[in-house]
């Protein structure tokens, strides 16, 4: 049983399901030929029937810039970029890819100039990051905005990338961008000579609080202590945010000490300035992320062509939502008519009294 044989057996199983683990197919062929195959030869199998179906690892790189093209021809507002560098003459070296769908771009101008980034790893032939950044739309659900691949996180292809985004992308000020406090992603906001014009009023860069929070946990380890840190974080009155500090200071002097080195606007709401609109965490992002889980053991132009077929799908259903509630009278989609809601019943526990004539 050679890793050819066992991609042929496992093509069905890898149609199926990409998320599947390497322990999955190996019980799978124990029981169906008695065989115990060791982890490397099941791995090396799954990649060859990953190519079978998907394309080769390698000539999916090599033609990437067709196909690329080929999306710009299908829709001149899409954005797609390479950075490559040259290896010997005739030849060069793929190190980046981003790309951005047309409609994606156009829509964004009727969101909140809010931006979430995160990164996540390629599980393929040939290992890196891929880069997401999603915005959020009228009803309040995710919007995919770009995504980009790149070796590895550093602060130079971060730097690239959001480079991208304001070149391509959007034009918009007072943009905010949330991320999690990744060292490339703090080196390029902080270096004044690199970052350019990603600074304020043009742009906000904010912390992701959740991730600020489990920082906090993992080096001061105390429930009681991560509790005070996202009331801080979250508070929305500064005598609150500093009645818990100070609470913070009395039970933990050096994670007091830790917040203070954190330029508050970054992490606090109530520093933050409204650039937020009420967004605390990378959630959108991540949650992306695991959309994307199967695809990430997959070659380049099929992750590519997978992200363009979920973001249309997206976009379908919730044109045909949005017809269905306009043809039924509806102004405002179902999240405003939520808090519309909300609201009125709040009201009904208010009282007005009259201070003076």
């Amino acid at each position: 049983m050679d890793s050819k044989f066992i991609s042929i057996a496992l093509e069905k199983y890898v149609r199926e399901d990409l998320t599947r683990s390497i322990k999955d197919p190996r019980s799978i062929l124990h029981a169906k030929h008695g065989h115990d195959v060791t982890m490397y030869k099941v791995w090396e199998a799954k990649q060859k029937a990953v190519a079978r179906i998907y394309g080769d690892f390698h000539e999916s790189c090599v033609t990437l810039p067709r196909f690329l093209a080929a999306l710009f021809d299908a829709d001149l507002d899409t954005v797609t970029t390479l950075k490559c560098n040259p290896c010997v003459l005739g030849t060069c070296i793929f190190n980046y890819a981003f790309w951005a769908f047309g409609p994606c771009i156009r829509g964004f101008r009727h969101c909140r100039p809010v931006i979430s980034i995160d990164a996540t790893h390629l599980y393929g032939k040939y290992k890196g990051k891929l880069l997401i950044a999603m915005a959020t739309d009228g009803n309040n659900e995710v919007y995919p905005l770009a995504s980009a691949v790149i070796e590895s996180e550093s602060m130079e292809t971060w730097g690239w990338f959001l480079a991208c985004l304001l070149t391509y992308v959007t034009d918009q000020t007072n943009l905010c961008i949330i991320s999690d406090r990744h060292r490339g992603i703090q080196s390029f906001f902080d270096d004044t000579e690199h970052r350019g014009y990603l600074q304020p009023p043009l742009v906000h860069h904010r912390y992701c609080l959740h991730h600020l929070v489990s920082n906090v946990n993992t080096n001061f380890n105390s429930v009681a202590l991560k509790n005070l840190v996202w009331m801080a974080v979250t508070a929305n009155q500064v005598k609150k945010f500093e009645n818990t500090m100070d609470g913070i200071k009395n039970i933990n002097a050096d994670a007091y000490d830790y917040l203070k080195e954190v330029a508050q606007e970054k992490w606090t709401l109530v520093h933050d300035h409204g650039y937020r609109y009420g967004a605390m965490t990378t959630n959108l992002s991540e949650c992306f992320n695991g959309v994307l889980k199967g695809t990430r053991s997959l070659p380049i132009i099929a992750m590519v062509q997978f992200t363009f077929y979920k973001v249309n799908l997206y976009f379908d259903d919730r044109r045909n939502k949005t017809l269905a509630q306009l043809e039924e009278g509806q102004e405002w989609c179902k999240y405003a008519y939520d808090k519309f809601e909300a609201n009125q019943e709040k009201e009904k526990l208010h009282m007005v009294r009259r201070m003076s004539v």
